[in-house]
């Protein structure tokens, strides 16, 4: 503000300045006084003009304290100064005064009550009427006196700006240092407290029908068949959730995926038969390409068939939608099952978010969705959730 509008502002200032002395001047009862009060208080060139724009006054603030003899027709009052003044006052008339003659002429022609103009020096001068329009006041002001001052305000600006930024980069790093420390520390805590309850549950399922097999049920066929199947069950659960956790660690550690091109119409009609067609309305395009991991990619659209076909009413049919796009390739999965609430739309990409809110018990970890959001990240795609009441809940990605 102080280096870009400071000379706009004193410019303002001083025309509102010079314009307010005038007004009290030419209102005043005692002129005389006014204008030399004022030309001292706001630093300016004062000249009177008579009708035939003769001067018959002027000073500035330099000279008005030296002016008291004198009075506005230039009449001496006394006699020590006489020669010294009128040496001043006709040496000023001579050399120095032609444009405020020719401002004063073109004022009293214009027939306004007032005029102003900046010259080419950057001065600003203002006329108006005293004593009934016989006479003219001129008042002049120089408006360049604050050029110093801003480059002197720009320099410290320059340095200013400089230890600024890099007061705020050696605080940055070690703020930033402090909270990464605090966040890594914090998701390690959350991560395990995750991770241990997870296997806990399975772990001691296992072992509580692993020992009831052992000591109850082995001449109950039945009895034993149902403990044993419900420790398969738990295994293959305690697999799936380990697995889950290296898949998610390898898709976190991996952020360049290999660049190969391949057939996203083809794959998805392969993942598309493993669920089966019968509860999927199919709209794929042919030959969509797409460049990327295909392992991976098969991942989050395995992911996404599988939430949906997990979230639907039985007998209700989902949506899945590949298409060319412009600049790239369009894949959706839309299932008309229970919206997603608005507040949670970005929070089911967190890992473990899914599992603590519905407490999964199957084969699901919870971690699907934050592994899908680690490979789509590292494709460079672009994803989200559409989720409300009439159209029910759309997961897409566009490569």
């Amino acid at each position: 503000m102080q280096t870009v509008f400071l000379q706009r502002l004193y410019n303002y200032l001083q025309k509102r300045s010079v314009k307010n002395a005038a007004q009290k001047i030419c209102k005043s009862s005692n002129v005389e006084q006014t204008l030399m009060e004022e030309v001292v208080k706001a630093h300016l060139l004062a000249i009177v003009y008579d009708e035939n724009l003769e001067i018959i006054y002027v000073t500035d603030e330099h000279s008005s304290p030296y002016d008291k003899e004198k009075n506005l027709f230039g009449a001496e009052k006394g006699s020590d100064n006489s020669l010294v003044d009128k040496l001043l006052f006709y040496q000023f008339k001579i050399h120095f005064s032609e444009h405020y003659k020719d401002f004063a002429a073109l004022f009293q022609a214009s027939g306004e009550s007032s005029a102003e103009v900046v010259t080419k020096v950057n001065e600003f001068i203002y006329a108006s009427y005293l004593n009934d329009e016989s006479q003219i006041l001129v008042l002049a002001e120089n408006l360049g006196a604050v050029g110093g001052t801003v480059y002197i305000l720009r320099f410290q600006l320059i340095i200013v700006s400089i230890l600024s930024l890099l007061l705020a980069f050696i605080f940055a790093v070690i703020m930033s240092g402090r909270i990464s420390d605090e966040k890594i520390q914090k998701a390690r805590i959350e991560l395990l407290a995750n991770v241990t309850h997870d296997l806990r549950t399975p772990l001691t399922l296992i072992r509580g029908y692993a020992e009831s097999l052992k000591d109850f049920t082995w001449s109950d066929e039945e009895k034993r068949n149902h403990d044993a199947d419900i420790i398969i069950r738990e295994t293959d659960r305690l697999g799936n959730l380990v697995n889950d956790i290296l898949d998610y660690s390898a898709v976190r550690e991996s952020k360049n995926p290999p660049k190969i091109e391949f057939n996203l119409s083809s794959m998805a009609h392969d993942i598309i038969n493993q669920f089966g067609t019968e509860r999927m309305n199919i709209q794929i395009e042919d030959e969509c390409m797409i460049t990327g991991d295909r392992k991976q990619l098969e991942r989050v659209l395995y992911n996404f068939l599988d939430n949906a076909l997990r979230h639907s009413p039985a007998g209700e049919k989902i949506s899945v939608e590949i298409k060319k796009l412009t600049h790239g390739v369009y894949l959706g999965v839309q299932n008309y099952g229970t919206p997603i609430p608005p507040e949670n739309i970005e929070l089911i990409w967190d890992r473990y978010f899914t599992a603590r809110q519905q407490r999964l018990t199957g084969q699901k970890s919870g971690l699907g969705l934050a592994i899908t959001k680690g490979i789509l990240e590292n494709h460079g795609a672009k994803y989200g959730v559409k989720s409300n009441e009439k159209d029910g809940t759309t997961f897409w990605v566009i490569f």
